[in-house]
Protein backbone atom coordinates (compact mmCIF):
# COMPACT_ATOMS: atom_id res chain seq x y z
CA UNK A 1 0.00 0.00 0.00
CA UNK A 2 1.42 3.39 -0.99
CA UNK A 3 1.59 6.02 1.70
CA UNK A 4 0.72 9.67 1.18
CA UNK A 5 3.77 11.51 2.55
CA UNK A 6 4.40 15.29 2.59
CA UNK A 7 7.17 17.43 4.11
CA UNK A 8 6.05 20.94 5.03
CA UNK A 9 8.17 23.76 6.47
CA UNK A 10 5.92 25.43 9.03
CA UNK A 11 8.29 28.01 10.47
CA UNK A 12 11.78 29.45 10.02
CA UNK A 13 13.19 31.55 12.86
CA UNK A 14 16.34 33.59 13.04
CA UNK A 15 18.20 32.93 16.29
CA UNK A 16 20.74 35.62 17.09
CA UNK A 17 22.97 34.37 19.89
CA UNK A 18 25.49 37.20 19.57
CA UNK A 19 25.66 40.34 17.47
CA UNK A 20 27.93 38.58 14.98
CA UNK A 21 26.33 35.13 15.02
CA UNK A 22 23.00 34.03 13.57
CA UNK A 23 21.55 30.51 13.37
CA UNK A 24 18.37 29.53 11.56
CA UNK A 25 15.90 27.28 13.36
CA UNK A 26 13.61 25.38 11.02
CA UNK A 27 10.38 23.73 12.12
CA UNK A 28 9.16 21.01 9.80
CA UNK A 29 6.13 18.75 9.81
CA UNK A 30 6.06 15.38 8.07
CA UNK A 31 2.56 14.22 7.27
CA UNK A 32 2.05 10.54 6.47
CA UNK A 33 -1.52 9.40 5.82
CA UNK A 34 -2.88 12.27 7.91
CA UNK A 35 -0.54 11.65 10.88
CA UNK A 36 1.75 14.60 11.67
CA UNK A 37 5.23 14.52 13.20
CA UNK A 38 6.99 17.80 14.04
CA UNK A 39 10.66 18.39 14.50
CA UNK A 40 13.13 21.26 14.57
CA UNK A 41 16.69 21.61 13.44
CA UNK A 42 19.27 24.39 13.37
CA UNK A 43 21.27 25.62 10.40
CA UNK A 44 24.51 27.30 11.36
CA UNK A 45 26.33 29.96 9.31
CA UNK A 46 28.15 28.37 6.38
CA UNK A 47 26.17 25.13 6.48
CA UNK A 48 25.04 23.73 3.10
CA UNK A 49 21.41 24.69 2.45
CA UNK A 50 21.21 23.50 -1.17
CA UNK A 51 18.66 20.80 -0.30
CA UNK A 52 16.49 23.06 1.87
CA UNK A 53 13.14 24.68 1.17
CA UNK A 54 13.33 27.88 -0.90
CA UNK A 55 12.35 30.04 2.11
CA UNK A 56 15.20 28.60 4.15
CA UNK A 57 17.66 29.13 1.28
CA UNK A 58 16.55 32.75 0.85
CA UNK A 59 16.91 33.59 4.54
CA UNK A 60 20.28 31.83 4.79
CA UNK A 61 21.55 33.75 1.77
CA UNK A 62 20.44 37.04 3.31
CA UNK A 63 21.65 36.42 6.87
CA UNK A 64 24.69 34.15 6.52
CA UNK A 65 27.01 36.72 4.98
CA UNK A 66 30.74 35.99 4.65
CA UNK A 67 31.38 38.16 7.73
CA UNK A 68 28.85 36.20 9.81
CA UNK A 69 30.27 32.87 8.60
CA UNK A 70 33.81 33.95 9.50
CA UNK A 71 32.73 35.18 12.94
CA UNK A 72 30.89 31.91 13.60
CA UNK A 73 33.96 29.88 12.65
CA UNK A 74 36.15 31.95 14.98
CA UNK A 75 33.66 31.37 17.83
CA UNK A 76 33.61 27.62 17.10
CA UNK A 77 37.42 27.43 17.25
CA UNK A 78 37.44 29.31 20.58
CA UNK A 79 35.01 26.78 22.08
CA UNK A 80 37.14 23.76 21.15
Amino acid sequence: MAHNRRHVITDVDLLVTQLDNANLEVRKVIIIDGESTYYRYVITPGEDVSQEDERVKALALQVHTPAIIDAWRVDERKQQ
